[in-house]
Formats: C-alpha cells, sequence, structure tokens
C-alpha cells in the first residue's frame, strides 16, 4: 500500500511538471492597441478587438516566459507580426508579469531589437522586475537596447515610439491610434 501511495505521488510530480514545462514552452504574444472602455483608455488586443493599429508602431504583450524553451515560440510569433505589418519597424515590447529571461531568451531579444534597427525603427521594452532587469544587464541586452529604451511606462513607451516616427509618415496617415498622435503632423486638409 505504502508503494501504492508512493508511485502516485512521484506520478502526480512528474505530471505537473509536465503540464508546467508546457505550457511555460507556449508564451501568448498579443498586438495591442488603445480601446475606450468605461475604465478609460485601455491597450487591448488588437485583433480580438478588431482595433486600428499604428502603420508604424507596434505595440506588443508577451504572456508567459521567455527562456530557452519558449523561444522557438517566440520565434515564430513575431515572424508572423513582422511580415503580416512590415512597416511596422518601431516596437514597445511589454514584459509585465515576467521576474527573470534566460540567456536564450535575452538572445532572442537581442535580435528583435537589431532586427527592428535594421529595418530602419527601434526597440523600447517595458519592464520592471528587478530580477528581469539584472538579467538584461548581464546578459547584455540592455547595452545592445539603451538604458533610455528600457521604461516602466507604458504611456512614456509609446509617447517615445510615436515620436520616432518620421514626421512624412505621420503627415500621410489618417489612423491616428495614439493620443500622442496629435502632436504629429497631419495629412494635408486635416484640421488639428
Amino acid at each position: 500500500m505504502f508503494i501504492e501511495l508512493e508511485y502516485a505521488i512521484v506520478v502526480g510530480v512528474i505530471l505537473s511538471l509536465v503540464f508546467f514545462l508546457h505550457s511555460s514552452a507556449h508564451p501568448f504574444v498579443a498586438v495591442g492597441a488603445p480601446m475606450e472602455t468605461d475604465a478609460g483608455r485601455k491597450l487591448r488586443n488588437a485583433d480580438r478587438n478588431k482595433l486600428p493599429q499604428c502603420p508604424r508602431v507596434s505595440f506588443r504583450r508577451i504572456q508567459g516566459q521567455i527562456f530557452f524553451g519558449s523561444v522557438e515560440e517566440l520565434e515564430r510569433d513575431f515572424s508572423k507580426i513582422n511580415k503580416s505589418s512590415p512597416a511596422q519597424n518601431i516596437v514597445v515590447l511589454v514584459l509585465r508579469g515576467i521576474e527573470t529571461i534566460d540567456l536564450t531568451g535575452a538572445d532572442f531579444l537581442n535580435r528583435q531589437i537589431r532586427r527592428a534597427r535594421a529595418a530602419g525603427g527601434d526597440f523600447f521594452i517595458v519592464a520592471a522586475y528587478p530580477g528581469l532587469i539584472n538579467a538584461l544587464r548581464t546578459y547584455g541586452t540592455l547595452d545592445i537596447l539603451g538604458h533610455d529604451h528600457l521604461l516602466t511606462s507604458k504611456r512614456e513607451a509609446i509617447a517615445l515610439a510615436v515620436n520616432q516616427v518620421p514626421d512624412t509618415a505621420c503627415a500621410a496617415c489618417t489612423a491616428r491610434v495614439y493620443l500622442e498622435c496629435a502632436d504629429r503632423p497631419r495629412p494635408s486638409g486635416e484640421a488639428g
């Protein structure tokens, strides 16, 4: 009887570990856009809520962990987003709820930063956990990103990202997705 109980406990622990690793290896990546709610203007899943997006700024959020077991799926998700909206070369990535990252995850972020900048854009990270920020520093991601591109506020990140959009792109845009767009050049004939 004792051996059966011991066996059941071991099987339970192994199954729990398998389920945990499976869910950790499949993070959720969402592209966000502002949406008016009863509580004010909030960033929500753009696809799910059919929200218009800025033609140049991609606001992304990762829900889940960034580590060796999840990077392949993250690469696939980011590649899909990049291919569907190639002009969105200014990326704001929210890493709220992520407590740390491993070397493989940091390398993934480093590649994304370089990709956005090679495409003529920029990259910003919104993060608050000290453990995550220390890992980004340790693995060299902050050196590649730039300390001024690591922010704790989504609002500040959006303001900096929108400011990176070339005036000519704003002057041709009628989407005006972010409040910060009000201070940018408008299409000719459009009132401010």
